[in-house]
Formats: C-alpha cells, structure tokens, sequence
C-alpha cells in the first residue's frame, strides 16, 4: 500500500465507586488482573503509583502495558475516559535537514514503539523537509517482528524498502490523566463515518498523507465491532492534547499542533445531553512544524453504569 505524497489539502471537559471484595483473584498477571483503575480514594492512588513503577515500560523486552478497560472508571461528574491511545503519528516537517529528538512524559507507558523509543532519550532522527524521518539509533528497532498485514502496521513495507519513516508512531496510556468527556462533538452513524472524517479532517487541515493514514487507521478500528451502529465523535486539540500527554520536541518547533479523536460507541442519551457541534481549529504550519494526529474510544456512560452497578472487577490486558 503505498501513501500518497503530502499535499496540502477546544473542548469542555466534564469520578467514586467500591472495588469489590468477592473471588478475589491473585494481584499480579504480567500486569493487573483485578485492580481497578480510576478510583478516587487514596488506596487506588497508591496502588496505581506502585504498579505503575513495576509494570511500565522495560527497556529490554516485551512492552508490559496495563490498559483500563470499560466499566473501571467513575461516575457521574467528571468521568475519565479510557485513558488509552491508539496509533498518536507524529510528523516533523523542518525547513531543512535537522537532528531532532522527540520525548515523551516519562510517565507515559508505551506499548508500541515504531521505531523504538529509547528508554532516556527518547527518538533521535535525521527529519527532513518533506517529513521522511531517517532513524539515528536503528539498533534498538528490528522491525521484523511486525506484521506489516496487521492493522496500523501497512505502512512498514514502504519502510523495509526505503529505510525511512514517514512519521513517529506510538501506542500507550498516562496513568495519572484522565482523557476527558466531551459535551462538543457530532453523533455519527458508521455508515456515515467516512463522509464526516472527510469533512473534518478537511476543516483541520490535514496534508493528504496525514489524512490518508487517519482514515486508512480509524475507518477499520471503528467498523470492526459489528453491534456499533454508531459514535459520538470529539477532538481534542493542542494545548488539551499537550497536558494530556506531554511532549518535547528539541530544537523547539516553531509550531506544535496535535490532534486526538475521541469516540464513544453506542453513546447512550446522556452522552448526547446538551451535544453541541464543535468548533475545530485549524492546524497551522508556519517553520519547523510538528503535527500529531492520534485517538482514544471511551466507555458510554450506559457502559460504565451497567459495569458499576454490577460490581464486576476490571481486568487488564497486556501489551507486546
């Protein structure tokens, strides 16, 4: 599959439950097996600070990732998403050939890294103006162990031949921030979902290539599961995205903008409640320019009751 050449073409926000005590199962299962993440007690907190430090990223095999899943989270103010991000695609477009090292908030566990995060300074690559990236420490990535039939990873059989990437890729979680709720956004049917990505990734300005990976990622991620009729649909953009999952970029970009796809499966009435169309600002590109594009699917709030109410335990699952 080849991508096309890149051409030109903030969010509202708005958590207490009782992690139950009946067949209770052992702690540890190459990350969590019953903890349950997101709770407001200091407990939780503890728990989640110290599993966090044995179970983050290591620096010499398989990526350990605890990932919530639906049904862990709070209710009803302020309700965390969760929290996991899939396939954020960072381009860097400088002016001219440059030495660029990007980082991301030590705390962020990783569970994919295309080409590999290095575990102190994170990825150093030779950028150049048309946003292919040249990797400055290809010992730590063997990109063999990627099935380039699998989805998201198309795009590697362009790298296997040309030897450069077209963007920074990762997959992964922060386990102290909480991806928002949106009140803004659109309710799509999943008929409709490449029509309304057309358009708005059009308002935003994505380049061709930008949007052409998007589409070819997110079209199959949220038509996969055939009980989805349809999604409520919200970005969050640049200093919410920023705060959410801190980034560094040196040199320092003269423009950094991120973009994150929030989406809610089925949204039950009180997702929908006061919905409001939202207002995208435009990516803009002016010098050494940064742009990530990435995505999150949040449990409805239906989901999250019918879980609550039923005491279940939330399991997690591991990543490679």
């Amino acid at each position: 599959m080849k991508v096309p050449e890149n051409r030109p073409a903030e969010a509202t926000t708005s958590s207490n439950s009782n992690v139950s005590t009946e067949n209770r199962r052992p702690a540890f299962r190459l990350g969590w097996s019953n903890y349950r993440p997101g709770l407001n007690n200091s407990l939780s907190t503890a728990i989640e600070r110290v599993m966090n430090l044995f179970f983050g990223r290591r620096e010499d095999g398989p990526h350990f990732c605890a990932v919530p899943i639906p049904g862990a989270q709070n209710l009803p103010d302020s309700v965390p998403g969760s929290g996991f991000v899939k396939k954020p695609a960072v381009y860097l477009y400088p002016p001219e050939d440059m030495e660029v090292q990007v980082t991301l908030d030590p705390m962020i566990k990783l569970e994919i890294d295309i080409p590999r995060y290095h575990p102190h300074h994170g990825w150093r690559v030779l950028a150049h103006p048309d946003g292919s990236l040249k990797d400055l420490q290809p010992e730590l990535t063997d990109l063999k162990q990627y099935d380039p039939n699998q989805h998201g990873f198309f795009y590697l059989r362009e790298i296997q031949e040309t030897g450069e990437y077209p963007y920074l890729y990762w997959d992964g979680y922060h386990p102290l921030n909480e991806t928002p709720r949106m009140v803004e956004g659109w309710l799509v049917d999943v008929e409709d979902l490449s029509d309304f990505f057309e358009e708005t990734l059009d308002t935003l300005g994505l380049l061709q290539g930008e949007k052409f990976e998007f589409m070819d990622f997110w079209l199959t991620d949220l038509t996969r599961d055939a009980s989805v009729a349809s999604y409520k649909l919200s970005y969050l953009q640049n200093e919410a995205v920023q705060a959410l999952l801190p980034m560094t970029v040196t040199p320092t970009p003269d423009t950094l903008q991120r973009v994150l796809l929030i989406a809610v499966p089925n949204p039950s009435p009180e997702d929908l409640e006061g919905l409001a169309p939202q207002t995208l600002m435009p990516v803009q590109r002016q010098g050494f320019t940064v742009f990530e594009w990435g995505g999150t699917v949040q449990p409805s709030l239906t989901q999250l009751k019918a879980h609550d109410a039923m005491g279940q335990e939330a399991n997690l699952s591991v990543g490679w």
